[in-house]
């Protein structure tokens, strides 16, 4: 249809607007997110693996929206123990690799378009890499100490919180636990803490 008679996908002529819908997906792909092309299948993937179902669907919903395409259930992946949600889209492919090659100064138009943009990108990667300690503690924790440091900027500047850090929680090569199996980091591991009751509460 697409070659003989024009009738092009929305898939394909998908093209990046700054909204929270995009703010959100690059917050997840910045942190538990794959953005990648498949070589044996030369498909254009995006995908999230996640031991938390919620998050999952939450993903799968924005990631949907974003791209005007029908919801994609999230499946059980029982050999690696996570909930899988996969999307396939060259024209996103082509613009995240393009923003990337950048750094995090290729997607800041669309991270920082507005205060919503701010909050959901924010939530993204908080959903992606965050936790909360009973409310005493929210901990945002990669191996990307620049990343790290722009999260500080735009909780300061948008929300006035402060967030302390970064403190190197694991050094390249010592041992460190993930979803309760444990192995060796490749990298040195980061940490930024927002600790003051007034801020968490924020």
């Amino acid at each position: 249809n697409w070659l003989y008679y024009g009738v092009v996908p929305p898939i394909a002529k998908w093209v990046p607007k700054p909204c929270i819908e995009l703010a959100y997906v690059i917050g997840v792909i910045n942190g538990d997110g794959t953005v990648c092309k498949s070589e044996s299948w030369y498909r254009y993937i995006i995908e999230l693996a996640t031991i938390d179902k919620e998050f999952a669907e939450m993903f799968s919903r924005v990631m949907a929206k974003l791209l005007g395409v029908s919801y994609h259930k999230p499946y059980w992946d029982n050999k690696q123990k996570q909930w899988r949600v996969v999307y396939r889209s060259k024209a996103f492919y082509k613009w995240y690799k393009k923003c990337e090659e950048q750094g995090l100064q290729g997607f800041k138009q669309y991270i920082e378009y507005s205060r919503e943009t701010v909050r959901y990108y924010l939530r993204g990667l908080y959903d992606s890499e965050g936790s909360n300690n009973g409310n005493k503690c929210i901990r945002l924790y990669n191996s990307k100490k620049e990343l790290q440091e722009y999260v500080q900027h735009l909780l300061k500047k948008y929300f006035n919180i402060v967030a302390t850090g970064p403190y190197l929680v694991h050094e390249a090569g010592s041992k460190m636990t993930i979803n309760g199996v444990e192995t060796r980091s490749n990298d040195d591991y980061y940490s930024i803490q927002i600790n003051r009751k007034l801020h968490i509460q924020k």
